[in-house]
């Protein structure tokens, strides 16, 4: 492993290159939040379990560290003080009143603004203005730090959202629930588990059930479980690109048990999956026959 470090009072920088196929890190600070910028690397990377794609911002914050993997990786290193960045998001957005939640999560940027964000960080290994620690360590100047934390609020910002319900007091239902959705963005509706959505709303289980049953009135789990149900239906009528079965389409949704598969599928929507396909080809068909006219 091969290391460059900058280091500044909030911000530390490090551009890491690693050979080995897999490598844990930890966070010792609670306080400082991580954010990794692959660089480049070689076949599959994975960020704590999860498929890193080209221009990803990768984030966590949890004590258990983070693990890579892949092969020959070039990873842009980012640690930063919550305090300090999440001082800033509020500056930039206006909301002085809440905090920000900063969880886990990858970030899909667009190129150009990945590129930059790159490109900034990257200069501080270069350069007369950046004065040398020792090898492999150079010291940040104050307005570089500032200026690169701002950077990455920017960067943040349409990203995180907003409300700490445990620090105000004022519980909102609609920022709860709004936060534990963002655990479908991080895993596949199928994945998602309670510990998922507590974690990403940064709550108990007793407050989300009562958020869910709040706003929706159902629990949690039962929304999880019509949201994957709704998802096998789209599947099942999905004329583009069909499944071969049901049982496809119930093992692909996390459903084991097809016979529970079917009987809450037709709970929900008053047919059995065996209705719905292939019968859901044949309405298309008809509806498109009609549609032009064809008896």
């Amino acid at each position: 492993m091969r290391s460059i470090v900058a280091l500044g009072r909030d911000l530390i920088i490090g551009r890491i290159r690693i050979e080995p196929r897999l490598s844990a890190h930890v966070v010792l600070d609670p306080g400082w939040l991580f954010v990794m910028l692959p660089l480049s690397w070689k076949t599959e990377f994975r960020f704590n379990g999860h498929t890193a794609l080209p221009n990803d911002l990768l984030l966590t914050s949890s004590r258990d560290g983070y693990a890579t993997l892949g092969e020959k990786r070039d990873n842009l290193g980012i640690g930063v003080r919550k305090d300090k960045l999440s001082a800033v998001l509020r500056a930039v957005s206006g909301n002085f009143e809440d905090d920000f939640d900063l969880v886990d999560q990858n970030i899909a940027l667009g190129e150009f603004q990945a590129r930059y964000l790159r490109q900034s960080f990257l200069a501080c290994f270069s350069g007369s203005e950046f004065r040398t620690l020792s090898k492999g360590r150079v010291l940040l100047h104050e307005t570089v730090e500032t200026h690169l934390i701002s950077l990455l609020a920017l960067v943040l910002l349409p990203h995180v959202t907003v409300g700490s319900c445990a620090s105000s007091g004022r519980i909102d239902p609609r920022h709860v629930v709004r936060r534990a959705l963002r655990a479908y963005e991080i895993k596949p509706p199928e994945r998602v588990t309670l510990e998922d959505l507590c974690r990403t709303a940064g709550v108990g289980g007793y407050l989300l059930h009562t958020c869910f049953v709040d706003l929706y009135g159902v629990s949690p789990m039962s929304y999880q479980r019509a949201r994957r149900l709704r998802q096998a239906r789209a599947m099942l009528l999905d004329e583009d690109a069909p499944p071969r079965s049901v049982k496809d389409v119930s093992l692909a949704m996390g459903f084991i048990n097809g016979g529970r598969f079917a009987s809450e599928y037709a709970a929900l929507f008053g047919e059995k999956p065996s209705d719905t396909f292939p019968t859901g080809s044949e309405r298309w068909n008809a509806e498109r026959a009609a549609s032009a006219g064809i008896r």
